[in-house]
């Protein structure tokens, strides 16, 4: 499991790859829809919430350094 988020987040970073920035909010998408439940902002709907989700999630992977991800991964184990 975490193998496939770190080549989803090494694709986001060095190629831009859609597919693979997808499955990253695809895999959060409980969290995400958590938050939509938790916090009201007014104005806000789920696809918006979902399109915050995507440009976080695709900033996240273009700063990220892969070695933290490992690291959390085998910690939380």
């Amino acid at each position: 499991m975490i193998n496939n988020e770190v080549l989803w987040i090494e694709l986001v970073k060095e190629k831009n790859d859609s597919t693979a920035l997808n499955n990253l909010v695809k895999k959060y998408r409980p969290m995400i829809d958590n938050m939509y439940i938790q916090y009201f902002i007014d104005g806000y709907d789920r696809k918006d919430w979902y399109q915050e989700a995507f440009i976080v999630c695709y900033n996240t992977c273009k700063f990220i350094m892969v070695k933290m991800v490992l690291n959390l991964g085998a910690s939380l184990s």
